[in-house]
């Protein structure tokens, strides 16, 4: 039982990272886009 919550613990964690992750990256994307806009103006 406590292996597999330790699994379980793993699996959230690493699936927390690629969610943290992908989040930086359409941020970085989105300023990376207003930037654009606003040297445009």
């Amino acid at each position: 039982m406590s292996i597999f919550r330790v699994e379980m613990l793993f699996k959230i964690v690493s699936l927390a990272q690629i969610v943290s992750v992908s989040n930086a990256i359409a941020l970085t994307k989105n300023i990376i886009t207003l930037n654009r806009i606003l040297n445009h103006f």
